[in-house]
C-alpha cells in the first residue's frame, strides 16, 4: 500500500528497484516468451491485513490459471 502510488505514477516497473530473484524471474519468463508474470512480493499489499487476507484467499484461483510457478524456498533474501 506504502508504494502504491509510486507504482501507479510510472506504470512500470524498473529493474534496477527489484531484487536479484524477480529480475532473473523476468528474465526467464521473457526467455520462455511469455508475457506475464505475477510476483507476489508486488501484487500482494503485505501492509494491509484485509486486502492481504482477501489476495491470500484467492491464491488457489490465481495459482490454478498459470503456466508453471517458480518459488524462492531457500534463501536469506531476495538477492
Amino acid at each position: 500500500k506504502e508504494n502504491l502510488d509510486k507504482l501507479k505514477s510510472n506504470l512500470r516497473l524498473f529493474r534496477a528497484e527489484l531484487s536479484a530473484t524477480v529480475r532473473d524471474t523476468i528474465y526467464f519468463t521473457e526467455r520462455l516468451g511469455e508475457k506475464y508474470l505475477r510476483v507476489d512480493a508486488l501484487c500482494i499489499m503485505s501492509d494491509d491485513a484485509t486486502v492481504r487476507q482477501q489476495t491470500i484467499s484467492d491464491m488457489d484461483r490465481i495459482y490454478a490459471g498459470s503456466l508453471f510457478t517458480i518459488v524462492a524456498g531457500a534463501c536469506a533474501s531476495a538477492d
